[in-house]
């Protein structure tokens, strides 16, 4: 993605991207289990709140959950990457989930 200038818009000009070895490195130190608490968190408030209670177009809040890959390689992986086979090449990925929330009565 950063390859094909899809990140272009959401920064200045000029500003350099990192490059996907940089990315990686990051990711492998990161602390999931407070990024599992912080979502936690997040879902638990939007529940209280009752974000998500009408569900509906009509009700005019919506969540959408979609999943996406992040991150994806055909030379590079680790243990917990998933992977994917075409022909002989195996392509090795991370994917999660996103929520988004959408509409005019938000709490």
């Amino acid at each position: 993605m950063i390859k094909n200038h899809e990140f272009t818009k959401l920064f200045p000009r000029g500003t350099k991207l990192p490059q996907i070895d940089a990315i990686r490195d990051t990711l492998k130190v990161l602390d999931l289990e407070g990024l599992k608490q912080v979502n936690q968190n997040v879902v638990k408030t939007a529940v209280e709140n009752k974000v998500f209670d009408n569900g509906t177009i009509d009700g005019y809040t919506v969540a959408a959950i979609d999943g996406t890959k992040f991150f994806g390689s055909n030379k590079k992986s680790c243990p917990e990457c998933l992977k994917n086979t075409k022909g002989n090449k195996i392509h090795s990925f991370h994917s999660g989930a996103v929520i988004s929330t959408v509409g005019k009565k938000m709490n």
